[in-house]
């Protein structure tokens, strides 16, 4: 508890604070960690998981160097960011609504290194770029977005847990009551009423388009 305190502290303090480029770093170094923990799902050892995080750090690196007006480090954000949002959103959205689905009716393993590697890809740097991008609607704006999921993820595990009768992933979690079937349609239809909701603020396109996918 202390050190969830302690961490959320350090990123309060980093999105209020930071500048846009601090900011990034920030942004990127928490990629890198989660990089890091994609490492320990795929098995590797210490050397690979650090040399994971590295290289999404890295990559993250070069998306920034490359775009800097879309990731918020230049004039033109509005014009540049749903270029490059839509060469990392659009993969997303449809590895989790078309791919995730049918993975875990058929509860394929994640065995195939190559495979394990790109799928870490399309799930982290989408969320990096998002929390780079959702920035630019202002702090409050993006830490509203989370709490926002952070409440849905905890109403549907409470509903899973207390109402739900059919494991989504059992081979995942087995120990888990929350993931659920129930969970997943009580999450879906409150992330359908945020979506709404989160188009109506007078936004740039991009920052709603953000919205969304984060949501989902």
């Amino acid at each position: 508890m202390i050190t969830a305190l302690v961490l959320f502290a350090a990123f309060l303090g980093a999105l209020f604070y930071l500048s846009p480029l601090g900011w990034l770093l920030f942004v990127t170094a928490v990629a890198g960690v989660a990089a890091w923990e994609w490492g320990a799902l795929m098995r590797l050892g210490a050397a690979g998981q650090i040399s994971l995080g590295v290289l999404l750090a890295f990559l993250c690196a070069i998306v920034a160097v490359l775009e800097p007006a879309a990731v918020g480090l230049g004039a033109g954000f509005d014009a540049t960011a749903w270029r490059l949002g839509a060469c990392f959103y659009l993969p997303a959205a449809v590895f989790w609504l078309l791919l995730v689905p049918i993975w875990l009716q058929r509860r394929w393993p994640l065995a195939n290194p190559v495979l394990a590697l790109a799928t870490g890809i399309v799930l982290l740097l989408p969320v990096w770029l998002a929390l780079i991008q959702l920035r630019q609607a202002g702090p409050q704006a993006l830490l509203a977005i989370m709490a926002v999921v952070w409440l849905a993820d905890i109403g549907a595990y409470f509903a899973g847990r207390s109402l739900g009768k059919h494991k989504l992933a059992p081979s995942i979690s087995l120990a888990r009551p929350g993931k659920v079937r129930l969970a997943v349609a009580s999450r879906c239809s409150s992330m359908d009423c945020c979506c709404h909701r989160g188009c109506q603020p007078p936004w740039p396109e991009t920052c709603r388009c953000c919205w969304c996918f984060w949501c989902c």
